[in-house]
């Protein structure tokens, strides 16, 4: 399993461009990776990303199961977007 998860960790940063310069910051449920340019961005988001997690779980009626779900953010970029994906792992890309 530890294997998968740096697996993922090391993709995530190829697919993103950040593989020298980035900072992790670890919530509950998101391992939120980042640049310097968007650690403000990374900090706002850690503060509420766990509770909205929750909220839309129970408001679903799910069970929440997944665990430090990598939650990328990308900058810059002139155009703001993002997407989420369950294939072939789990993932979100904010750019």
């Amino acid at each position: 399993m530890r294997i998968r998860r740096l697996l993922l960790f090391l993709f995530l940063l190829l697919a993103s461009g950040m593989l020298f310069a980035h900072s992790v910051l670890s919530t509950q449920y998101f391992d939120i990776i980042y640049d310097e340019e968007s650690a403000e961005t990374a900090t706002a988001l850690s503060s509420y990303a766990d509770d909205v997690y929750t909220d839309i779980c129970t408001y679903l009626g799910m069970d929440i199961w997944m665990k430090h779900i990598p939650l990328v953010i990308v900058a810059p970029s002139d155009t703001e977007n993002a997407y989420q994906t369950n294939a072939p792992y789990a993932k979100i890309l904010i750019y």
